[in-house]
């Protein structure tokens, strides 16, 4: 919306703004002064066209003050009229003069505001792009962490993997910290529950359909009903023949749920009660 050049009240103006405008006396066509705010702008006495409307003035007033002087020592009746003429002309010139200059500052309002009105209109674009950014960077996260989970616990990568994950992201709910750090949950009848801590028990229950079947009819190994299993072709460092502390140590601070998931594969309650004694 455009700025007004002189309003009656600063009510009528955006906050941002107010500060642009001064308080200034006028005179209305019937001579009556009132009080009002004016768009305070510098500089507008040095444009040309007001400076030539300024100039004219004065030379008008100049001639008056001329022909004053002379009438002081008598004066004719053509140089009379010729003093009133001018006198008339003068106001008309101060009316001009003032019109001039309300022209010109509504024209800088309407400058002003037009610059707003792009302002306005590149940072929403700015935002609009800031959040398609936003959303492409937490789908990206979500999937990815899903995606792992899956794989932590025994999802082998194929047609299985693919539609375990389509399944759970249509139920993972986003949220976003104060801190602009994102975080994917699962809505449970005991609370939310983060992405890894849900899938270990997904998998147990409902998830079990996607873990691949023993081979073999007689086969040893982890069921289709446990969720403590090493995936195909990894080293369980709780198990004993692979045992290793500094692994052990690495996966309770970066995966606690993966730590306590290997230590079960290999016979033990937790990662954090795993001795080698009791390892298979």
């Amino acid at each position: 919306m455009p700025l007004a050049s002189v309003v009656e009240l600063l009510d009528d103006i955006d906050e941002t703004y107010r500060a642009l405008y001064a308080p200034v006396e006028i005179k209305d066509a019937d001579g009556t002064a009132r009080s009002v705010f004016a768009l305070d702008l510098e500089g507008v006495e040095s444009h040309p066209a007001a400076l030539a409307l300024a100039n004219a003035l004065a030379r008008q007033k100049s001639e008056i003050t001329r022909l004053k002087q002379i009438a002081a020592g008598g004066t004719t009746a053509d140089e009379v009229d010729r003093l009133r003429e001018l006198e008339a002309t003068a106001a008309d010139r101060d009316d001009a003069h003032e019109k001039e200059i309300a022209d010109l500052q509504a024209a800088h309002a309407a400058a002003l505001a037009a610059a707003k009105n792009e302002f306005d209109a590149v940072l929403m674009s700015e935002k609009s792009a800031h959040q398609k950014t936003r959303g492409a960077l937490r789908a990206t996260t979500i999937d990815g962490q899903v995606r792992s989970a899956l794989v932590d616990a025994g999802v082998q990568p194929g047609e299985l993997l693919n539609a375990a994950q389509a399944l759970l992201l249509a139920k993972v709910r986003v949220d976003e910290g104060a801190d602009g750090g994102i975080a994917g949950v699962f809505e449970t009848a005991a609370g939310d529950l983060p992405i890894g801590a849900f899938i270990q028990q997904w998998i147990a229950g409902a998830g079990q359909a996607f873990l691949p079947a023993p081979k073999g009819s007689g086969a040893e190994g982890p069921s289709r009903s446990s969720s403590a299993r090493t995936p195909a072709g990894e080293k369980n460092p709780y198990s004993k023949a692979h045992w290793n502390l500094t692994a052990q140590g690495r996966l309770l601070t970066d995966s606690p749920d993966k730590a306590d998931r290997l230590a079960r594969a290999a016979g033990h309650k937790s990662a954090s009660g795993a001795r080698i004694a009791s390892a298979k």
